[in-house]
């Protein structure tokens, strides 16, 4: 009996490895860990064999395979499996391949990069990378000769002073004398360096930024540090906030429901039941209607509300607040996302207007420029908002702020100025919407009589001018002086 048990071939797993080997590891701890391998090992080229191949990976992979086990003594071939290490080694030359294979394909990989090498090579010689110390917190954009930089200003407000450094393409690296101003609701800054006689990038405001459209992310090397499509088109991240809760009625108008402690619509007077009809003369006709069309206004607007409360109608002013004041920013997704170790901006919300694409940059490499497919620089990239989600900040937006960059600082309109100009627009709004309305009642009137017209309208009768024509049922009587000429063609008295 123990002739037999010595001769009998040792049984294996479907690793090729002996059953008493994983049970001296079988523990609880790494029961799951073997299974997976077994997984593995049955699923991957050239593990298992059904037909008798061999069942070892480094026999395959050695060229030690079935052939050269034919002159062996029966069991010899098989009496032996790998080791552990040889096996695990010759499964992660395999997976090795296999990212490499992958790469190839990979829109981040080196061949892919370099086709865009000549989209960004405008905007490189105006991009540069904010340092503090020797670690990157920021890239930027020269914005003027004279050494003024567009970066993001949460990043580099963080470097203490004197320690903000500035790398440009080739290298070097001089000093930054400091942040020369911020507007924070782009959260974008301006930095003075030591240099003078850069390379102020051009702006390309008319941008066509429709879903699917290609983009790349300029660096200081000769290709980009990342390619992808417009994801989302510019919208706002901070709209208007009313501060009003509705519900639709029975009837299909629009109510409020409830109000927001401290906000625009609890300022202006509104309260729960009000029936709202109007917004800035245009008649609400659902809650979906009338978010969309609040959203559509900016913090600090001033919105015309015609309500009705009762059996009387009221025209109340609500001035809208910024909605991160009374809704925190909620990211049900960060806490995952950090633990499959994605880095996400700690500013990456509240923008008044925004693109979005699907680079996965990372912090420090947003404030550098964004170009498209001819080398025009769109914008700057501004955070990085989830897995896939990059915000940029359109150079539509920017360029009315950066008037006045060569004093070192951004070109802010007055406050009165712009509630001028937005009273004035309004007002052409108004007119327009009035002559529009009486444009559509003329329509109406006239649709309305050729319609009516058309109810009367019949066809025309044509005389037949080849009928014969009847004799007059009452000719002239000759004697009758009434009817007839006197004699010799005189006129007949009357």
């Amino acid at each position: 009996m123990e002739l037999q048990q010595e001769q009998e071939p040792q049984k294996q797993n479907v690793m090729g490895m002996p059953i008493r080997s994983i049970r001296s590891f079988d523990t609880s701890a790494t029961r799951s860990l073997w299974i997976s391998f077994a997984i593995v090992a049955a699923l991957g080229a050239g593990a298992v064999s059904v037909a008798g191949a061999s069942r070892n990976p480094v026999a395959v992979e050695e060229g030690e395979g079935e052939g050269a086990a034919e002159g062996a003594a029966p069991g010899e071939g098989e009496a032996r499996g790998p080791s552990w290490k040889e096996w695990r080694e010759a499964h992660l030359r395999q997976l090795r391949q296999r990212h490499q294979d992958a790469a190839k394909f990979s829109k981040l990989s080196e061949d892919t990069l370099a086709e865009f090498r000549a989209s960004v090579a405008a905007a490189t010689s105006s991009t540069v990378i904010l340092l503090n110390g020797d670690d990157q917190v920021a890239l930027g954009v020269a914005v003027h000769a004279d050494g003024y930089i567009l970066t993001k200003a949460s990043e580099v407000a963080k470097v203490p002073d004197g320690k903000l450094r500035c790398q440009f393409p080739g290298g070097i690296t001089v000093a930054c004398t400091g942040v020369t101003d911020m507007f924070l609701p782009y959260d974008i800054a301006l930095v003075k360096t030591a240099a003078t006689g850069l390379h102020p990038v051009a702006w390309k405001p008319e941008f066509a930024a429709e879903p699917g459209r290609l983009l790349a992310a300029s660096g200081i090397g000769p290709d980009p540090i990342s390619v992808g499509v417009v994801s989302v088109i510019t919208r706002s991240l901070n709209p208007g906030f009313l501060g009003v809760k509705l519900r639709n009625t029975n009837g299909g108008d629009v109510a409020v429901a409830a109000i927001v402690k401290s906000s625009g619509a609890a300022a202006a007077g509104l309260q729960e039941n009000d029936v709202i009809l109007r917004l800035e003369d245009e008649e609400i006709e659902s809650v979906e209607k009338f978010i969309a069309r609040v959203q559509a206004f900016h913090p600090g607007d001033e919105i015309r509300l015609r309500v009705k409360r009762g059996e009387t109608e009221l025209t109340l002013r609500a001035t809208l607040g910024p909605r991160r004041n009374f809704v925190p920013l909620f990211d049900p997704n960060a806490g995952m996302l950090r633990q499959m170790g994605v880095p996400l901006s700690a500013n990456r919300s509240g923008y008044p207007q925004a693109l979005q694409h699907d680079m996965a940059l990372l912090p420090n490499q947003c404030g550098g420029p964004l170009v498209d497919l001819d080398g025009n620089v769109v914008g700057i990239n501004i955070a990085r908002a989830g897995r896939i989600q990059t915000l940029a900040i359109t150079a539509a937006d920017l360029a009315p702020l950066l008037e006045t960059v060569a004093d070192g600082r951004f070109s802010i309109p007055s406050i009165p100025a712009l509630e001028e100009a937005l009273g004035e627009a309004r007002q052409t709004v108004s007119d327009a919407r009035a002559a529009l309305a009486e444009a559509e009642r003329r329509e109406a009137a006239a649709r309305h009589n050729l319609e009516t017209a058309r109810q009367f309208e019949f066809e025309a009768v044509v005389p037949d001018e080849t009928a014969d024509i009847e004799p007059d049922a009452n000719p002239e009587d000759p004697e009758d002086p009434e009817s007839s000429d006197g004699e010799d063609g005189e006129e007949a008295p009357e």
